[in-house]
């Protein structure tokens, strides 16, 4: 059986921005032999490869060097016709490559064609597969290719795991992902607290605020720290239920055992209470903040003026927006066409109208309706 690697010598190496035309120039005459008939020989065939190889590593441009990696795909995909073993590190180089341009179904491709060449992937190129797959297809895709990796013996990492766990939460399969995050620890993994922080976002965000609480208290058992991520979830998910007692402790609990609370903490406490109309606690929880000396930005601003203008409350609403400017915060063009349209209701016209020139200095477009 004929053995093949690149092999492009140094003076290739030193010359090749003389070839690039001439190499660029030459793929279309590579596809023309790839369909010949008959087709080429196996010594046609090496030079075809190396050529084609070659075709690749001197694009001029991204869009030609895809060009020519898919054309060595293409190639390579004939080498069990002809019987010619190809090196294993070549698939490597190949698998890798095809992974960067994010065409992992050619990837694939290859790794299915490596036991014919009497070599295997390895942990390593299934790793770079499937997180390929969870960027570029999505999560079935994912959970199909983890399936095989288990498979064929390779017990997925962590970092594997958790890629996975992101595909399906951003899918919505907030319980296949669960299922994932179990299947790690029967494999032996541990699960970090990322792992458990995307499930306990997927199933926040979703209103199933029983499972919240049975992984929470689940992540502690395993002696799982949480970080500040996991505990603004868990807070956000009581604040959303009304349980403004229990998210009040749980920022008190942070303190103790040494995460300190961060102004995304306290935003969501004054969103939730902005959400049921009490605003005297949310400006409560606000000075709260100044007094430990935790600066407001701009989502703190936002969600009470928001507030305040649905309330009616806009002179409130506009003596804040002068002193967000001082603080060197943004609005958002939503909350902009918010303040501009209750202070008009008002009969504030002034103030509005220099809401709308802040508006239209920072180049948001007010809302025309």
């Amino acid at each position: 059986m004929r053995r093949w690697k690149p092999a492009l010598s140094p003076h290739y190496k030193t010359k090749r921005h003389e070839r690039v035309v001439a190499e660029s120039c030459a793929l279309e005459s590579f596809k023309l032999k790839l369909g010949a008939d008959p087709e080429p020989g196996a010594d046609s065939f090496v030079s075809l490869l190396t050529d084609s190889f070659r075709a690749y590593d001197s694009a001029p441009t991204p869009a030609a060097q895809k060009e020519g990696l898919l054309l060595v795909r293409d190639v390579l995909l004939r080498s069990p016709e002809l019987n010619i073993r190809i090196e294993e590190s070549t698939f490597r180089v190949l698998v890798r490559a095809l992974c960067r341009i994010g065409k992992v179904g050619s990837a694939i491709e290859l790794m299915r064609l490596m036991p014919l060449h009497e070599c295997e992937p390895d942990a390593k190129m299934y790793s770079l597969v499937l997180r390929t797959i969870c960027k570029e297809l999505g999560s079935a895709e994912a959970v199909d290719f983890l399936e095989e990796m288990r498979s064929v013996g390779f017990v997925p990492s962590v970092p594997e795991g958790n890629a996975v766990i992101g595909a399906l939460v951003r899918d919505g399969k907030v319980n296949d992902a669960y299922f994932v995050l179990n299947q790690m620890i029967f494999d032996g993994r541990r699960p970090d607290v990322g792992s458990y922080n995307m499930v306990l976002s997927g199933f926040s965000s979703k209103g199933n605020f029983k499972e919240v609480d049975e992984l929470f208290d689940e992540m502690l058992l395993t002696g799982t720290v949480p970080d500040k991520f996991t505990y603004n979830t868990y807070i956000d998910g009581l604040c959303k239920r009304g349980d403004f007692e229990r998210a009040g402790r749980m920022v008190e609990c942070m303190g103790r055992v040494g995460c300190n609370p961060n102004i995304e903490t306290y935003n969501i406490l004054i969103a939730g209470y902005v959400r049921v109309s009490e605003i005297r606690k949310a400006r409560e929880v606000m000075n709260e903040v100044r007094e430990k000396g935790i600066r407001w930005n701009s989502h703190t601003f936002r969600v009470l003026i928001d507030g305040l203008c649905l309330e009616g409350r806009v002179m409130e609403a506009y003596h804040l927006f002068v002193e967000m400017l001082r603080e060197g915060c943004d609005l958002g063009p939503s909350s902009f066409d918010r303040l501009i349209c209750g202070l008009c209701e008002k009969g504030l016209f002034s103030e509005a109208i220099q809401v709308l020139m802040e508006m239209v200095g920072r180049s948001y477009a007010p809302d025309a309706s």
